[in-house]
């Protein structure tokens, strides 16, 4: 079985190509922390009563 090798040009056109895709991204899910964005958060009731923060080291 004979293994194809690629030339240097094919090579560096697909690493531009890979490079391209990788920064082009596309964004799904973005947070906006914008005005009255305290009235909507929910705090927590978990481990509420024990008051405790856990020991520092």
């Amino acid at each position: 079985m004979a293994v194809r090798r690629l030339n240097p040009k094919s090579l560096s056109f697909l690493s531009l190509l890979l490079l391209f895709s990788i920064a082009s991204a596309k964004v799904f899910f973005e947070e906006r922390f914008e005005d009255g964005w305290e009235n909507r958060w929910v705090k927590s009731d978990w481990k509420k009563d024990e008051n405790m923060a856990g020991r520092w080291r």
